[in-house]
């Protein structure tokens, strides 16, 4: 769910910048993070192996609670149709093929490199004032922004609505192993 939170942001701090020069010269250092990361994958890679093979196998029998092994199904089932809609990455590609070559490769480079970190690395003002320059330039890039934010939205949505749900089971699980 952050990392959705945080891809909404970065569009919209985008967004913002196109209308609103000071912004980036306020947070020069943001511009290019939003620009990469606003469309890095948001929903998560969902392994429901164990649970397939239950079924597959006919296994599933041995979950003796009925109402527990149909909420798990439904659970399973609701993640497997959500995550085409929540894998797809069609608007995401386009807006990368759309700002290819806005920032360096270096640039590129510090965002993955401080993606995984709190640290922030330094961009001058007037660099990023070049990058927000060429951003406002690509037109079928700023009309993606509200795409990777409702596919984003969707995303975070999902993901807590998939959390209620385990969280649900979970409790049950907990009620029938200590009646």
């Amino acid at each position: 769910m952050n990392y959705a939170e945080e891809r909404i942001q970065a569009a919209k701090f985008l967004d913002r910048a196109i209308n609103d020069s000071s912004i980036v010269m306020d947070s020069p250092e943001t511009l290019p993070w939003a620009l990469e990361t606003a469309t890095w994958r948001s929903y998560p890679q969902i392994n429901a192996f164990v649970f397939g093979e239950l079924q597959s196998s006919g296994n599933l029998a041995l979950i003796r609670s009925e109402s527990l092994r149909r909420n798990l199904t439904n659970h399973y089932t609701t993640l497997q149709h959500y995550s085409h809609v929540g894998m797809d990455l069609q608007a995401q590609h386009q807006f990368e093929r759309y700002t290819a070559g806005i920032l360096t490769i270096d640039e590129l480079v510090a965002v993955e490199i401080n993606s995984w970190s709190n640290e922030s690395f330094s961009i001058s003002v007037a660099r990023a004032t070049e990058i927000a320059d060429d951003f406002s330039q690509r037109e079928d890039a700023i009309a993606l922004l509200p795409s990777l934010v409702q596919h984003h939205t969707f995303n975070k949505k999902v993901i807590g609505e998939s959390r209620e749900r385990a969280q649900g089971i979970i409790l049950q699980i907990d009620a029938l192993l200590n009646p």
